[in-house]
């Protein structure tokens, strides 16, 4: 092996990530045992765990494992996206086995947010990954956290329509209706804006105020 067990392609992904990517835990086992490090990125600034945080699986669970216990880790960020960490990636794709191993055992931080101000929770928000909103409400994250245009993982709730994660944080993890983000958007603005008729029935059920709505109906989401 003339270019040594870390070669790269054009792309800058060594021998180990190729193998990462393709599920491969034998030749993933084989290259670390041979030296190969587990910590180097490529030309998008992704490392190896990167790749395999999101497989929800038997085999993607155990090749993260793998990774983790010979160095990796959890809260490494990418070039790519801004700050993302395998842990973003495990929310998003919701992989939970992966999740709670980050955190319980490797020390994921679920508040870490990227340059964009997404946390861990936003990520499961987003990809309506209910059971890990759940998780990771039950591990304390901070529900009213907000991006970096002041809106909130239920305001992002509203927007991408989720209705039981949207019931999930006014019930049990006390999110704030009311809160109102950098560019005026609300709960209830985000659910007229974006047609989800069933999440604002249920915001104005809890008593969401709608005086301020009459300040400013439209803009750009």
């Amino acid at each position: 092996m003339e270019a040594g067990i870390d070669a790269e392609d054009n792309d800058g992904n060594t021998l180990l990530m190729l193998a990462v990517m393709n599920q491969h835990t034998q030749i993933v086992r084989y290259f670390i045992s041979k030296g190969a490090r587990v910590d180097l990125t490529n030309k998008d600034g992704m490392c190896a765990l990167h790749y395999c945080a999101g497989f929800d699986s038997d085999d993607g669970f155990e090749l993260c494992k793998l990774l983790l216990d010979n160095g990796a880790n959890a809260n490494q960020t990418d070039g790519i996206d801004h700050g993302i960490t395998p842990l973003h990636i495990a929310c998003g794709q919701g992989a939970l086995k992966n999740v709670k191993f980050f955190v319980e055992q490797c020390g994921g931080d679920i508040e870490f947010a990227n340059s964009y101000g997404y946390s861990a929770i936003f990520y499961a928000v987003m990809e309506e990954q209910f059971d890990v909103v759940q998780y990771l409400v039950s591990k304390g994250t901070r529900i009213d956290q907000i991006n970096h245009k002041g809106r909130s993982p239920l305001i992002a709730a509203c927007l991408f329509g989720h209705l039981q994660i949207v019931k999930f944080l006014v019930e049990n993890g006390g999110a704030d209706i009311e809160i109102v983000a950098s560019d005026g958007l609300t709960a209830v603005r985000a659910a007229i804006i974006k047609n989800r008729f069933e999440i604002l029935e249920y915001l104005l059920e809890k008593g969401a105020r709608t005086d301020y709505l009459l300040i400013k109906l439209a803009f750009p989401i």
